[in-house]
């Protein structure tokens, strides 16, 4: 079942986060290394994923601008994630 799944997802390079992704993601990390969802709710937390504000299918333009990147925690980021941003 898994595996039908990341055969029709695609390879993480397919969905477009390939080596200049990576450069941008670190970027994005120093710039703004704590997450944002926590800060606006009064917590400290470090920042280690980045979201895409627009999603990539959604606007493959935007895919390395840092406007539209978000830092956050990997809880923050699944929590979006599964809410569908």
């Amino acid at each position: 079942m898994q595996s039908a799944y990341d055969k029709e997802r695609g390879t993480a390079t397919e969905r477009g986060y390939d080596g200049r992704w990576r450069k941008v993601r670190t970027e994005k990390l120093k710039k703004d290394p704590l997450c944002f969802d926590c800060t606006m709710a009064g917590r400290v937390t470090p920042a280690n994923e980045v979201h895409h504000i627009i999603k990539i299918k959604d606007a493959p333009s935007l895919r390395l601008d840092m406007r539209n990147l978000m830092s956050l925690c990997k809880a923050c980021h699944s929590t979006r994630t599964l809410r569908g941003e």
